[in-house]
């Protein structure tokens, strides 16, 4: 029947039934397709542009954090040797009526402290001790640390070296190569460049890549989400898109178009050897 009607719709210059067939399937849901791909692909440049986003706040984000380790590192490390009983550093301490109870260097301060809070003392007592006991050793190690760095990695003064701390000073410097060459940055991705050197430096650029990282934290998770719902949508076109494909394949596979396609070729044979 099929060879029948392909003589037939060839007599009269119209398309074989395999042509016709292969027409629809060409054409099936052709605008949506072409829709589909016109938003993958506008989707996809929004997703690269959103992927880039983050990719190079995150690497701000990294470098800021560089500021705020470096800041806590040389804290840690000095109230480690603020904290020795040998530290020549020494601060008073006073009870309630203001009046000046011992005069010494932290760990024996803390020992002090120690012994009076197994003694039956007031609250408001304890309290004043230990809100006495983080004032100093705030105190104590942020002006060891500007010794440290202003004796490039000694401390010098109070008649004693008091430890070799090139450690804390290359930790100091590491922060301070950062921020000349650019790499402390706001939220706008503006270079920030902080006048001030040694422990002021190192205060203020902590406070600064906190403040900044704050906010690109603030700025990547809205990011994340948009690119989370880009994805999504773009995972929805492409499986629409696989729909109309795969219906185009079903066609393509059917007996109706099998048989098309036999009768095509049983054609050109006759057509082949009529020459």
């Amino acid at each position: 029947m099929s060879i029948f009607e392909d003589k037939l719709r060839k007599s009269f210059g119209f398309p074989t039934k395999k042509e016709s067939l292969d027409f629809q399937i060409r054409t099936y849901k052709i605008r949506e397709k072409m829709a589909l791909d016109q938003s993958l692909a506008t989707r996809q440049q929004a997703i690269s542009y959103l992927e880039e986003q983050i990719r190079q706040i995150e690497s701000i984000i990294e470098d800021n954090q560089v500021f705020i380790d470096c800041y806590e590192s040389i804290k840690s490390k000095v109230q480690e040797k603020v904290k020795l009983a040998t530290n020549p550093l020494r601060s008073p301490i006073y009870d309630l009526n203001n009046e000046e109870i011992i005069n010494a260097n932290y760990c024996a301060i803390e020992r002090y402290f120690e012994t009076l809070k197994r003694k039956n003392i007031s609250p408001q007592l304890i309290s004043s001790y230990l809100r006495q006991q983080s004032s100093i050793l705030e105190r104590m190690w942020l002006f060891y640390a500007s010794k440290v760095i202003k004796g490039k990695g000694l401390y010098k003064g109070d008649n004693s070296d008091f430890g070799e701390c090139y450690d804390i000073y290359m930790c100091y410097c590491e922060a301070l190569s950062l921020m000349k060459s650019g790499r402390l940055k706001t939220a706008n991705r503006d270079i920030v460049i902080i006048d001030e050197i040694g422990i002021f430096f190192l205060i203020k650029a902590k406070s600064n890549a906190e403040k900044f990282n704050q906010e690109l934290i603030a700025l990547l998770t809205d990011l994340k989400i948009r690119l989370t719902k880009a994805k999504s949508s773009q995972s929805d076109d492409e499986y629409a898109k696989q729909e109309i494909e795969s219906a185009q394949t079903v066609m393509s596979s059917s007996s109706e178009y099998f048989a098309a396609v036999k009768s095509e070729e049983f054609l050109r044979k006759l057509d082949e050897l009529k020459r």
